[in-house]
């Protein structure tokens, strides 16, 4: 297990997510790769790409639960945002969070 450092985005007055952090948070989970339930096409320059493995970070719930959609993450340098959480079982003790590489 590592240690993840993630960005907060800051929020404007009218609640738009802004380029300024607004804050840092530090959680302990297990990065991996897994294959996602639902295959994401991309179009560019008139090819289609067929994305099929997706980060995950696996944490303790209450971790997870403090995130939330396009939070930014840095991991070993790379940037990520977070597209989703699952609270495994639902029973409140293991969460994963899904993410998604920025280009």
């Amino acid at each position: 297990m590592a240690g993840v450092g993630l960005q907060k985005p800051g929020v404007n007055v009218y609640g738009e997510k802004t380029d300024d952090i607004d804050r840092k948070v530090m959680i302990r989970g297990l990065f991996h790769n897994g294959s996602s339930e639902h295959v994401k096409l991309t179009v560019s320059d008139g090819g289609t790409v067929i994305e099929k493995n997706t980060p995950y970070i696996m944490t303790a719930w209450v971790n997870a639960e403090r995130l939330q959609l396009d939070d930014q993450v840095i991991i070993n340098g790379r940037a990520f945002k977070v597209t989703g959480r699952t609270n495994i079982g639902e029973y409140n003790i293991v969460g994963e969070i899904s993410l998604e590489v920025i280009l």
